[in-house]
């Protein structure tokens, strides 16, 4: 895991990096790598990985929306937490899934609340799942996977990147995807929570309608119930 805090105001952001040391010391847990910048330039041009940014809305250059829409265009999971004076700016950061707004100056008790539920989502995000495949067994993340069809008597795994093949059923796949952010729509579907935009009483469209998978009408409510709750716990 890497921590990324982007603030042009040094004192603060010095601050909340030894609030999420302390955080992790007082759980007996050893700090992830914690990293600052003080433009979003900076952060921009930083090559490594970003799992959880806390990120200024006003500094210099480039503000931290714009920063925030970058990093969500090149990542969209990455976890961002807005931390700002200026609450007039929530709406406009909410169209890129921020994850948490949390105003100035700092509680600390709310800091650890949403910085808690950041680093839960993430291992939810980041749990390897290995796939026993056609022609060979590939270890993904969970949130690399979109859904699971039945095609031709095989199981189309869509990923962010690839379709990959294998044996088995759906039924089967269940029970080999024990998370909760999956749910089996279909008879012929498991769909990735993490990835569904909208939905209708008989169909599931996944990153923003480029998929879609079929949803059965006795399902309906069941889905629509776990995929609010899902939302909310994501919020």
């Amino acid at each position: 895991m890497r921590i990324i805090i982007c603030d042009d105001n040094i004192e603060f952001a010095k601050e909340l990096s030894l609030l999420i040391k302390k955080f992790f010391n007082t759980k007996g847990i050893k700090a992830p790598e914690i990293v600052t910048f003080y433009s979003g330039e900076d952060l921009l041009n930083d090559k490594y990985q970003k799992d959880i940014v806390f990120l200024d809305i006003q500094m210099p250059g480039i503000d931290g929306l714009s920063t925030g829409h970058t990093l969500y265009a090149q990542n969209n999971n990455v976890i961002i937490l807005i931390i700002t004076s200026f609450s007039e700016y929530l709406d406009d950061a909410m169209r890129f899934n921020v994850f948490r707004y949390i105003s100035k100056p700092l509680n600390t008790d709310r800091l650890y609340r949403n910085l808690s539920d950041a680093i839960e989502v993430y291992y939810h995000r980041c749990t390897p799942i290995t796939l026993d495949l056609e022609d060979c067994i590939k270890c993904i993340p969970a949130s690399d996977i979109v859904f699971l069809e039945t095609q031709n008597r095989k199981i189309c795994i869509h990923t962010t990147t690839e379709d990959l093949y294998a044996h088995g059923t759906i039924k089967e796949w269940a029970k080999k995807l024990n998370l909760p952010c999956f749910f089996t729509s279909h008879r012929s579907f498991i769909v990735n929570l993490t990835h569904v935009t909208q939905i209708s009483h008989d169909l599931i469209y996944l990153d923003v309608g480029k998929y879609t998978a079929y949803l059965s009408q006795r399902k309906f409510n069941k889905f629509k119930n776990t995929w609010l709750s899902f939302i909310e716990k994501s919020l």
